[in-house]
């Protein structure tokens, strides 16, 4: 299997919210899944954060979890509350480092 077929089939078929940050906490892009579930838009999406977006009831739980992974890149897997379309849902979510060239692009 050629990684850019699993990369297409992670972003596009199925069905689950993926989303990648840089190293500031920031989307440099999402799959439509994600979009469509916060019903938002690429551009709306690229360069902002978690927080600015207004996406989690208690940011801070994600950002501390966010910072654990980029200082120590261990795997996080964890629950919250988030703001979807108006409402208030419950989301698992699992968070993972991604290595280039033995550089952390989490």
């Amino acid at each position: 299997m050629q990684p850019e077929n699993l990369w297409d089939a992670i972003t596009h078929q199925i069905k689950l919210s993926v989303f990648w940050k840089d190293r500031q906490r920031n989307f440099p892009g999402a799959n439509q899944h994600f979009l469509d579930y916060y019903g938002l838009t690429l551009p709306e999406v690229i360069g902002h954060n978690d927080d600015e977006l207004g996406l989690n009831v208690h940011p801070e739980n994600f950002q501390e979890s966010e910072i654990q992974l980029l200082e120590d890149g261990v795997p996080v897997k964890e629950r919250g509350k988030t703001r979807s379309r108006g409402r208030i849902r419950e989301i698992m979510i699992l968070k993972a480092p991604v290595y280039d060239q033995d550089q952390s692009l989490a």
